[in-house]
């Protein structure tokens, strides 16, 4: 599962590894990146995809998520996807440390990342903070590589 503003094809790399060991790889853009359709996404709709796919394509041993995609699929595997092992490559911990990266690298007032939250939580009847990382590592009983 590819990061933010990312497609499946950039994990080509590791894809051409895991073929040349026999293994089948599921490669997909997540929703509003790469060929997949629509302007904007969030984590909620990213978990969905990763439940979709393991419904038409699974069940799977392995899973490997970068970033973005890496908070996706601790998620997934803290809900209910059930695999032997994961990699999780340079994922952060909290929504909220990645909007608040998002609003500074545009120059933007850090005091807008609690409206953006509050906006978010409201839209998609959640807490943000339940997506995080750390509370998504304490559900999952399987081996977990975490590369930073």
């Amino acid at each position: 599962m590819h990061g933010w503003s990312g497609r499946g094809s950039q994990l080509y790399h590791l894809a051409d590894k895991i073929l040349e060991n026999r293994m089948m790889v599921i490669s997909v853009d997540a929703p509003a990146h790469g060929l997949s359709t629509g302007k904007k996404t969030n984590m909620l709709e990213y978990i969905q995809v990763i439940e979709e796919i393991d419904k038409k394509y699974g069940p799977f041993d392995f899973a490997i998520g970068h970033s973005w995609g890496g908070m996706a699929l601790i998620n997934s595997i803290g809900i209910k996807l059930k695999l032997k092992k994961a990699v999780i490559i340079g994922a952060d911990n909290k929504v909220s440390e990645v909007i608040s990266a998002f609003v500074k690298k545009f120059q933007v007032n850090q005091s807008v990342v609690p409206v953006i939250i509050a906006h978010y939580c409201k839209l998609l009847k959640v807490q943000m903070d339940q997506f995080d990382a750390e509370r998504a590592a304490a559900r999952i009983d399987i081996p977990v590589l975490v590369v930073q």
